[in-house]
């Protein structure tokens, strides 16, 4: 798992596994700064597929699996 802030990548911490394919939690320890900042999260699974950075389109619309954006602002 790795998280972007403002256009640089990091590695998140994963938390311990609960099963073989379940999901798996993580952390990311982020010093805010006031002002406006883009953030964006992406996995890679065990044969290193990471998550592509625009969706791959398919008929039904399903496999929504690209990168997750969010812009935030922070105030003081």
């Amino acid at each position: 798992m790795e998280v972007c802030v403002d256009g640089v990548w990091e590695q998140a911490q994963l938390q311990a596994p609960t099963g073989r394919h379940a999901w798996r939690g993580w952390t990311f320890t982020w010093i805010a700064t006031p002002g406006s900042h883009d953030l964006a999260c992406r996995a890679t699974d065990s044969t290193g597929q990471t998550q592509p950075e625009t969706p791959e389109w398919n008929y039904q619309g399903m496999g929504n699996n690209d990168i997750q954006r969010l812009a935030v602002t922070v105030r003081e």
